[in-house]
Formats: C-alpha cells, sequence, structure tokens
C-alpha cells in the first residue's frame, strides 16, 4: 500500500511537468515555423545549425549519458515537428 501511494503522489508530481516540458517544446517548434515560413530565418539552415549544436553536445564530456539521450531525443523531436 505504501509503494502504490508513493508512486502515484510520484506521478502527481511528475506528469504536469512532462506535460508542461511537452507543450513547451510544442510551441518552440511552432515559434520556428513560423519565422521560417514568414521568411525571417532558412528551415534548411535553421536544421543544420541545430544538428551541429546537438553533435556538439553529444560529445562534450560535460554531460552523463542519461542527459545526453534527452538532448538526443528533444533535438530529434525538433526536426521532426519542423519537417512536417
Amino acid at each position: 500500500m505504501k509503494e502504490e501511494y508513493v508512486q502515484a503522489l510520484a506521478n502527481g508530481i511528475v506528469n504536469p511537468i512532462v506535460k508542461q516540458l511537452h507543450a513547451n517544446s510544442l510551441v518552440g517548434a511552432g515559434s520556428i515555423a513560423y519565422l521560417a515560413e514568414k521568411g525571417v530565418i532558412d528551415l534548411d539552415d535553421y536544421l543544420k545549425y541545430m544538428n551541429s549544436l546537438k553533435d556538439s553536445l553529444l560529445q562534450a564530456d560535460d554531460y552523463d549519458s542519461d542527459t545526453k539521450e534527452a538532448i538526443k531525443q528533444e533535438f530529434d523531436f525538433y526536426q521532426n515537428k519542423l519537417k512536417m
């Protein structure tokens, strides 16, 4: 019973945070798509820049493997949304 309570409590704390982070990602991708559509930025150039930044971050010694995986997933999420 105690484990179930702790799990429910943890889910109650984590789920809203995860939803907010996902919403922030969508807003960020939408902002970049809007700027590209209006001709303010070149989307292909932006995606090349972001790939270079991602590669640089993934090679850095500053991050552990879990953080690097999170960075990779976030960058890949953005790219997939922007290529739609």
